[in-house]
């Protein structure tokens, strides 16, 4: 069984992944004719507030059933749902401040780290065995990428996304009904989290670099 389950949250893992690289384009020139004098920054806060409640509804209807045999797997629903809604809202932030972003095939993994939290990917990264990140940042993640560790970064963040899902199910099945408030208001607050993260993670580099860059 246990193999089984870690098969369907890799499934679930990679269809959070598998975005529409040509609509989420689409999206954000569209946004950027409609507001043509807003800044990047509120250009992304723009698509945080309006992703905010696709997750929020998400968390909530996933938390609803009080049978413990449906909440396990509405729990994994509902994170590989989150997480997609996070990747889709990371590209499209990502396309404001660079057109060409989703250029590169491995574009969206480099978008992980600020959407599974800063803090939570390097101690993930450094349990797979890069203890020299001391310190994530978009350059060592593109350096990282670059010298062929797709498959390092890919495995650390599943481990992520597979503690998420079991947190939220253990919510799910000892918090029925209640459990989906508590997850549509999680998914709400980590919405707005992670576009924040992520606009940092474009307009702050250089913070989270500071001056030793190398891995």
């Amino acid at each position: 069984m246990p193999d089984v389950i870690d098969r369907l949250v890799t499934i679930a893992f990679e269809l959070a992944l598998n975005i529409n690289r040509e609509q989420a384009r689409k999206h954000v020139e569209r946004l950027k004719l409609a507001h043509p004098s807003a800044s990047s920054s509120e250009l992304a806060h723009k698509l945080i507030s309006r992703s905010r409640f696709w997750a929020a509804a998400s968390g909530l209807l996933s938390g609803l059933p009080s049978n413990p045999f449906i909440a396990a797997p509405a729990s994994l629903a509902d994170m590989a749902a989150l997480l997609r809604i996070e990747v889709n809202l990371a590209a499209r932030i990502a396309l404001i401040y660079d057109r060409n972003f989703l250029d590169s095939p491995d574009a969206l993994y480099e978008l992980l780290p600020p959407i599974f939290g800063l803090d939570k990917s390097q101690a993930a990264m450094q349990d797979a065995g890069q203890e020299k990140f001391v310190r994530l940042n978009r350059s060592r993640i593109k350096k990282l990428l670059g010298r062929n560790g797709l498959s390092v970064l890919r495995d650390a963040m599943l481990k992520l996304f597979g503690v998420q899902v079991l947190q939220r199910g253990i919510v799910s099945k000892t918090l029925p009904v209640a459990g989906g408030l508590i997850g549509g208001g999680a998914n709400w607050r980590e919405l707005v989290k992670v576009g924040q993260r992520v606009v940092s993670w474009f307009e702050e580099s250089d913070a989270f670099a500071g001056k030793g860059d190398a891995l």
